[in-house]
């Protein structure tokens, strides 16, 4: 399990996880605003 969780591979699951969170928000504003 330890092999799986290096530091590097959860800093890019963080920026996937950040980005996917931004887009989602993004998208909701887009939802919102065209109603």
């Amino acid at each position: 399990m330890n092999h799986f969780f290096n530091p590097k591979r959860n800093r890019i699951i963080a920026g996937i996880i950040v980005i996917f969170l931004i887009a989602s928000m993004l998208l909701t504003a887009v939802v919102s605003f065209l109603g």
